[in-house]
């Protein structure tokens, strides 16, 4: 009887493995980072659209980090909502301060821009202010038309 040699056993690929490991890990990593930013961003957009929602805010996250009761909490978010009137004057003076600073960049960036594209600079322009230098005064464009 013969015995045949066992086969060969199979070439491991450590550097396969590796590449694959650090494929994977750098996509979650990724995702993660890119899935954080879309969060923060939001929250903080939706922070500096609607300011007169602050005392509430605030009030709801002091309750959850010191676990404060109700009565603590609604006592919070009173001496908040004393002082927001005040608050919310001073947010009007310093976009009052910035909107002329915002034009001056709006022109400026428009006065060396090629022709084609003024069109896209001042819609992207328009988006950037109303997303974070929100003002009462100017209309706020649909949640539908800012996903164009």
């Amino acid at each position: 009887m013969s015995t045949d040699p066992a086969p060969p056993a199979p070439r491991r690929r450590t550097w396969l493995t590796v590449i694959l490991c650090v494929l994977i890990f750098g996509g979650g990593l990724a995702v993660g980072a890119g899935g954080t930013v879309l969060w923060v961003v939001r929250h903080v957009r939706d922070a500096v659209q609607h300011p007169e929602l602050a005392p509430h805010r605030v009030a709801e996250r002091l309750q959850r980090r010191l676990d404060l009761d109700d009565a603590t909490t609604d006592r919070v978010q009173a001496a908040i909502e004393r002082v927001e009137p005040d608050l919310l004057e001073a947010r009007a003076d310093l976009v009052d301060r910035i909107d002329p600073l915002l034009d001056q960049i709006d022109s400026d960036v428009a006065s060396v821009l090629p022709p084609d594209k003024l069109d896209e600079w001042h819609h992207q322009f328009r988006r950037f202010r109303d997303d974070w230098v929100p003002r009462p005064d100017r209309p706020r464009r649909l949640r539908d038309a800012r996903n164009r």
